[in-house]
């Protein structure tokens, strides 16, 4: 069910506020970002470029290339993590204040969809739409343990806020491999959940091959 208005792209005032974030991500683009696992963060000499589809000659972004090593890392530090423990309320207002700065830099993360997945303003905004509304379509149930969660590129920011937040409703940790493509849009869903008080332990994001 759809619960949060999609973006009037009919309205000038809603076109102004869009081509102004479009500008502003425009003037942060080709930054590195680094692999945290837990609270930490690893350096890998190994790196993997986020291109722009409609300007493969642009680089959006610069992320580590995990591979097995990372893999094993990120599993152990789900195991250790103790997110399950944390009270249902809890974990259900993380999700409630994540859903709300989604909500206040709706523009921002549409802009940087459009340009790491190469979608048009409207899919772009509904990406961002379907990702606050994803905690109103999410349930508690028991949880399973560590939970893998692999993304598709055609989704790139409502399928991750769908299933991560589901398994993390749940208590589950989460370790994270979005779509190849789509790195960056995946880890802006990620700081904002960090950003709300999820531990650092309950979702590791993967970027790599695949």
């Amino acid at each position: 069910m759809n619960v949060e208005p999609r973006t009037d792209f009919g309205d000038a005032a809603q076109v102004r506020e869009m081509g102004l974030a479009i500008s502003r991500v425009a003037e942060s683009l080709g930054w590195r970002y680094p692999l945290r696992i837990g609270d930490g963060e690893v350096d890998l000499p190994r790196t993997i470029p986020s291109l722009n589809p409609s300007a493969p000659e642009e680089v959006v972004a610069t992320f580590p290339m995990c591979g097995t090593e990372e893999v094993e890392l990120a599993l152990a530090e789900a195991e250790r993590s103790d997110w399950k423990r944390v009270p249902l309320a809890e974990r259900a207002a993380i999700l409630e204040r994540t859903a709300e700065s989604l909500r206040l830099r709706r523009f921002e993360l549409a802009a940087w969809i459009c340009f790491e997945a190469g979608l048009t303003w409207t899919r772009a905004d509904e990406e961002v739409a379907g990702a606050i509304d994803a905690r109103a379509g999410v349930e508690a149930v028991d949880s399973f343990g560590t939970c893998a969660v692999i993304t598709p590129s055609g989704s790139p920011f409502e399928t991750v806020a769908r299933l991560c937040g589901a398994a993390l409703l749940a208590g589950d940790a989460v370790v994270l491999k979005p779509a190849r493509g789509t790195p960056l849009t995946a880890w802006k869903l990620v700081d904002a959940l960090r950003d709300a008080g999820l531990p650092g332990s309950a979702l590791t994001m993967l970027p790599g091959h695949g």
